[in-house]
C-alpha cells in the first residue's frame, strides 16, 4: 500500500503541471512550463536504419550540442520547469555521445528525471551499470520487432536484435539488483514490413512487465522511398490494432489508449497534410506541444515541432529566454490552430490517466 502511495504522491507534481498547462491556454497568461524536454544530443550514430531521415544525409562532421551546452540545459531545466518534469535525451544515438554520462549524473544530483532513448546496442553490461547508478527516469529503446528477420530488415545490423533484447534483460536484473525505480519503455516505428509482429512484440515482454510497448507511426510520407514503409492495407492493420487493444485489456504493458491505437489507423488512411495550420472542420484536436514540449537540435535550434520553425537556439540563449520568448508565445498560439494528426510518440496527445498508468507500471 504504502508503495502505492509512494508512487502517487510522485505524480503529483506531474498533475499541477497538467493542471497549470490548462490556465495558460485559457487565459493566455504564461503559467506553463515545459514537462519534456527532448535533447538530440547528436546526430551521429553507429546504426544506418533504413527508413531513418538522417542516416541518408549523415557525414563524419555531424553537429553535437557542446558539453557545456548540454550540462547548462540540465541545469537550467531545473530554474525553469523545478519539478514534474523530464529530459529526453535522443540522437542520432545517445550512448556514442561521450557528455551522455555526466549529464546524466548531474540530472540525478539536482533531481531532475532524465532519459534516453536508444537503439540499445551499446548497452552493454558496464553502460547499464553506469546508467542505473545515475538513476534515470525511463529508457526508451528503439526496437521494430522480437523477430530478427523483420527488425534487421529495418535495421540492418546483423545480430542486433538478439543482443538488444539481452540488454533489456540486462537492465531488468541490473534494476532489481539497486532496487532502481524507472520505466523501460520499447518503441517500434510502425511501418509495413513490421506492423503484423506488433502482437509477438507486446506477448514476448509479458503480462503486467515493466517494459511497455509505446508504438509510434512512421511519418516521413515525403521522403524518397517512403511508400515502401507506408502501411498498404488498413484494414488489415485496423485487425492488428484490434488484437492489441485486446492485449492491453488482458494486463499487457502496451501504453496508448484504444482510442489512440485507433488513430494511428486513420493516421495511414487519411495521411497528414504537411501545412502545420491547415483547418480541417471534421478535427477537434488542438496542438498544446508549445506549451508542454521544447525540442533541442544539435546545433542548438530550439522548436515545438518542426513545420512551426524555430523559436530559439539555446546555445546562444538561456532556456528561459527562449520559452517565454515573444517568437515562442506566437508559435505556441498558432499551434493550438494546428489539425494536423502527427502520431509521433512524443507528440501525440495522451490522456491525463493513461500517463498515470503507464507511470504506475514502472519497476
Amino acid at each position: 500500500m504504502w508503495d502505492g502511495v509512494r508512487r502517487c504522491w510522485r505524480g503529483v507534481p506531474f498533475l499541477k503541471k497538467e493542471i497549470l498547462r490548462g490556465l495558460a491556454i485559457k487565459t493566455g497568461v504564461s503559467w506553463a512550463t515545459p514537462s519534456s524536454y527532448y535533447v538530440m544530443c547528436t546526430f551521429r550514430c553507429n546504426f544506418k536504419c533504413n527508413y531513418c531521415p538522417q542516416a541518408a544525409r549523415r557525414t563524419p562532421h555531424e553537429p553535437e550540442l557542446p558539453r557545456e551546452t548540454m550540462l547548462r540545459i540540465v541545469r537550467e531545466s531545473k530554474e525553469l520547469s523545478g519539478t514534474g518534469f523530464n529530459i529526453s535525451v535522443s540522437g542520432g544515438e545517445p550512448l556514442v555521445y561521450p557528455p551522455i554520462y555526466e549529464a546524466m549524473e548531474l540530472a540525478h544530483q539536482l533531481g531532475v528525471n532524465f532519459g534516453i532513448t536508444t537503439n540499445g546496442y551499446l548497452l552493454t553490461a558496464e553502460n547499464v551499470k553506469r546508467i542505473v547508478a545515475a538513476h534515470p527516469f525511463n529508457i526508451n529503446i528503439s526496437l521494430d520487432s522480437v523477430d530478427p528477420r523483420i527488425n534487421e530488415a529495418m535495421r540492418p545490423t546483423p545480430g542486433a536484435t538478439q543482443r538488444v533484447l539481452k540488454s533489456c534483460e540486462s537492465l531488468l536484473a541490473e534494476q532489481s539488483r539497486t532496487g532502481a525505480r524507472f520505466g523501460i519503455f520499447i518503441k517500434p516505428t510502425v511501418t509495413e514490413i513490421n506492423y503484423r509482429s506488433l502482437p509477438q512484440m507486446v506477448r514476448h515482454f509479458g503480462k503486467r512487465s515493466v517494459i511497455q510497448v509505446n508504438p509510434q507511426n512512421y511519418y516521413l510520407i515525403e521522403k524518397e522511398g517512403a511508400k515502401q514503409f507506408w502501411v498498404q492495407d488498413t484494414e488489415a492493420f485496423s485487425t492488428i490494432v484490434d488484437e492489441l487493444i485486446a492485449l492491453r485489456a488482458e494486463g499487457y504493458g502496451l501504453v496508448p489508449t484504444p482510442e489512440a491505437l485507433r488513430g494511428m489507423v486513420e493516421y495511414f488512411r487519411s495521411p497528414p497534410l504537411s501545412d502545420p495550420l491547415h483547418q480541417d472542420p471534421a478535427a477537434a484536436k488542438a496542438c498544446v506541444i508549445g506549451y508542454r514540449n521544447l525540442f533541442i537540435n544539435p546545433d542548438g535550434a530550439a522548436f515545438f515541432c518542426e513545420p512551426l520553425g524555430t523559436v530559439g537556439n539555446v546555445v546562444e540563449n538561456s532556456l528561459h529566454e527562449v520559452w517565454r520568448g515573444h517568437v515562442a508565445e506566437q508559435k505556441r498560439r498558432a499551434a493550438l490552430k494546428c489539425r494536423v494528426n502527427c502520431q509521433m510518440t512524443c507528440r501525440r496527445s495522451i490522456s491525463l490517466f493513461a500517463k498515470a498508468r503507464a507511470f504506475l507500471r514502472m519497476g
